[in-house]
């Protein structure tokens, strides 16, 4: 089953180099040097050259690859969710290993830890401009979340067997006042409401366009992202604070999981709006985060 199936790893790349024979993919935060060889061997092998460096000097003298490195926004907003998410993550891990929990915080601790993987394919989805396929993802991250802080402490095997993760989203609105409406949002978007419907229309003249993707739908999807994670780490942080004392996993200067203006997601929403401007679509997702605050 491995040889036939298995697993790609988890990196995106937001360039081609090379598009004859089979497309190379590299990142516009690698360096330009190091583009321009990986242009030259898949070039080489193309025009069936021997010598690479050869390929290099005289097709690709004059070629050069722009830099970004990783101050461009999505790349921080990328790298701001990644490192959150890890985080919590192991700090999860570390607090896995007590014994004596009752059963429904130990399956919040699983789910809670699970949801890393759904904030990677939000990524993945948001920087590819799909903003309705990242809501799907979205929505069942939200969902677990839900379900995680309603199971949080619960003894009762059967309960937590039970346990609704739909209705459980009215439980997290004391952690994440917000979060309601902004479930309503995705579940919107999810199943094809007519506002929904809308954005993805480009009219013309004599010709109605689907739009598949564009650089405003992976704006909102990825303010979307920082919304869920910033109610997962809200949720994080208002469960699990009296053990992480407890087990000196947070020192004084660890101020990551305060709930604050100046937490990552924050900051980098912040960041966002001031070049997004007045778009409506992205500031209608934007404004669930904006009023996100611990009761």
């Amino acid at each position: 089953m491995k040889e036939q199936f298995p697993l790609f790893p988890h990196v995106d790349f937001d360039m081609v180099i090379s598009e004859e024979a089979w497309p190379v993919g590299v990142s516009a935060r690698y360096a330009s040097q190091y583009n321009r060889r990986v242009a030259a061997g898949a070039l080489s092998y193309v025009m069936q050259l021997k010598s690479v460096d050869y390929t290099l000097k005289r097709y690709l003298g004059n070629v050069f690859y722009q830099e970004f490195e990783n101050d461009r926004l999505d790349f921080r907003i990328s790298s701001g969710v990644k490192t959150l998410t890890t985080s919590v993550e192991d700090r999860l891990k570390l607090l896995g290993e007590r014994e004596g929990e009752p059963i429904g915080t130990v399956m919040c601790d699983v789910t809670l830890v699970r949801l890393n993987a759904a904030f990677n394919a939000m990524l993945t989805l948001a920087n590819r401009g799909f903003l309705f396929e990242a809501a799907a993802v979205c929505r069942m991250a939200v969902v677990q979340t839900a379900w995680a802080a309603y199971c949080f402490g619960l003894e009762d095997g059967d309960r937590v067997k039970n346990a609704s993760a739909s209705r459980a989203i009215t439980r997290l609105k004391k952690i994440y006042p917000s979060i309601g409406t902004f479930y309503g949002w995705l579940s919107n978007h999810l199943h094809w409401e007519y506002e929904a419907q809308l954005k993805v229309l480009s009219l013309g003249d004599k010709l109605v366009k689907s739009i598949i993707a564009s650089s405003k739908f992976k704006v909102s999807a990825l303010i979307m992202t920082l919304v869920a994670v910033d109610c997962y780490v809200a949720c994080f942080e208002r469960l699990y604070e009296p053990r992480i004392s407890d087990f000196h996993i947070l020192g004084p200067s660890d101020e990551m999981f305060v709930f604050k203006k100046d937490r990552t997601t924050r900051v980098l929403l912040d960041e966002t709006i001031n070049v997004i401007g007045s778009d409506r679509m992205a500031n209608e997702v934007a404004r669930y985060l904006a009023t996100g605050r611990i009761s």
